[in-house]
């Protein structure tokens, strides 16, 4: 199935910088993505379904299909690609089509998809290593092949070994919660991981000493934060969902003891969730899933959000550091141009408003 897109674009603008962005709007019903993540190999975009239970390909020019549909995907979230494999996380909040009394709250899976026949090759079931209610919510992959997964009603972390091996890596007081609370996780190439909590904590945990967890100092109220995700140089992106609707950038000086954010992103987002990086864009999904998470919901539409970072003029007489100029999106539809000539990649000019000006420097 072929969609029709719009593309919605701004760019920013001062006397001093530049730097460009655009939506994509994707029309198709009760899609519901919750991660977004790239294929390389074939020049698109995957995402899941929390409605549909089903994976999706986006291609350069914003046409969606379905990939792989299949009754063991109930609500695809986590999403990670390694060579030729897709790592899914699927689980039933009680929202998809494939849900049942039995399976909600109750399942919690690491399915593996072979990208080259599209086929579910291993299903792995990690409810069994902890009794409670389970939803896995997202993963990271070490470079040793390990795979971490956080539960969202566990205050759990598993990890899955290159050979199959599961186990709970992670139980701990820290994460416990009436309602929802462990959400994003992401791996740090110095050998730890950043996992987000929904109560606005960020956690560092050592890879090598799963008891070593201390709390990242950031000043802010990042309250719901949902999906996180490093930039080529290690910046991070983390998205705040759940009333907040923003996407913010930090960065580190010190191994992320402790953090400053950079920059907030204030376009109005439904929802924004997961984000994945191809150079220096960075893709946000944005889903809708608040009316998903209260009402069940029904949505025509999903939107991916690109934010360009290197398309910016350095500032005349800085050496060290420049001033980045950012603004609000506006919203503006191309009625001009067919969505077969548009392009997911490019980035047309377009008008935005300045509202915040902030310092860029190295993080680690």
């Amino acid at each position: 199935m072929k969609v029709l897109l719009i593309v919605l674009f701004a760019v920013f603008i001062s006397a001093d910088t530049q730097a460009q962005s655009l939506v994509v709007n994707y029309f198709d019903n009760d899609i519901y993505p919750q991660s977004i993540v790239y294929y390389p190999a074939k020049k698109q975009f995957l995402v899941g379904s929390m409605k549909r239970g089903q994976i999706g390909a986006v291609n350069e020019k914003g046409e969606y299909t379905i990939l792989l549909k299949d009754s063991l995907l109930i609500a695809t979230s986590g999403l990670k690609i390694s060579g030729n494999k897709l790592y899914a996380l699927t689980g039933d909040l009680g929202y998809s089509a494939n849900s049942s009394e039995k399976s909600k709250y109750n399942v919690a899976r690491l399915v593996t998809i072979d990208l080259l026949t599209n086929k579910i090759t291993s299903v792995l079931n990690l409810d069994t290593l902890f009794k409670g209610r389970h939803f896995v919510n997202d993963l990271a992959i070490d470079n040793g092949g390990n795979i971490y997964i956080t539960d969202t009603y566990s205050p759990v972390i598993y990890k899955v070994q290159p050979n199959g091996k599961a186990s709970v890596w992670v139980n701990s007081e820290q994460f416990s919660s009436e309602g929802r609370n462990l959400n994003g996780i992401v791996y740090h190439k110095n050998g730890f991981l950043l996992v987000a909590a929904k109560s606005g904590q960020l956690y560092k945990i050592d890879t090598k000493d799963s008891s070593n967890i201390t709390e990242v100092e950031i000043e802010g109220d990042f309250k719901g934060v949902n999906g996180l995700q490093f930039t080529p140089n290690h910046l991070l992106v983390m998205s705040q969902a759940e009333g907040y609707n923003q996407v913010h950038i930090l960065n580190s000086n010190n191994s992320w003891e402790t953090a400053r954010l950079l920059r907030t992103d204030n376009y109005k987002y439904i929802y924004p969730n997961r984000a994945e990086t191809v150079g220096n864009k960075i893709y946000i999904v944005d889903s809708n899933l608040d009316e998903l998470n209260k009402t069940g919901g029904h949505s025509n539409s999903f939107s991916v959000r690109v934010i360009d970072l290197q398309k910016r003029m350095m500032k005349k007489n800085r050496k060290t550091e420049e001033d980045v100029v950012v603004g609000p999106i506006q919203r503006k539809r191309d009625r001009n141009k067919g969505a077969k000539n548009q392009n997911l990649f490019s980035c047309p000019p377009g008008e935005g408003k300045i509202f915040e000006t902030i310092k860029k420097s190295q993080s680690y």
